[in-house]
């Protein structure tokens, strides 16, 4: 069996729920939560949260904060980071996840990490 991960939104090319073996699906449709420092100018996004989730928070946030993501609003924010994370204002501010600062993961043995205990080389 395989194991297949959907952040929410959609999947253009069918990798989170095509598959020719059987396969288990974990949606991260309700870990969508958002909490943002406009202060410190950083937000922690949970994967499932989509892009129109962000942008809406941070525009009743802040007027002069951007993220640097795509023009797809249905698109989940952990599949858009790890698979490629394209949109308009990359050529300026880069792509999101040059801009990611710190992020929690649960590894295969069930250890949560984050960027310092991960290391550089999987961060």
């Amino acid at each position: 069996m395989e194991l297949k991960v959907q952040s929410n939104g959609h999947d253009y090319v069918g990798i989170s729920y095509v598959s020719d073996v059987p396969f288990i699906l974990i949606d991260l449709l309700c870990m969508n939560s958002i909490d943002d420092d406009v202060k410190q100018g950083s937000e922690w996004v949970e994967a499932g949260a989509t892009l129109s989730k962000v942008y809406y928070n941070i525009a009743n946030k802040s007027r002069t904060y951007g993220f640097s993501a795509g023009i797809c609003p249905t698109v989940g924010v952990g599949g858009h980071i790890g698979g490629g994370d394209f949109g308009t204002m990359v050529r300026k501010y880069g792509l999101v996840a040059n801009n990611v600062v710190d992020a929690l993961i649960v590894n295969a043995d069930g250890e949560t990490l984050n960027k310092t205990s991960m290391g550089d080389d999987l961060f």
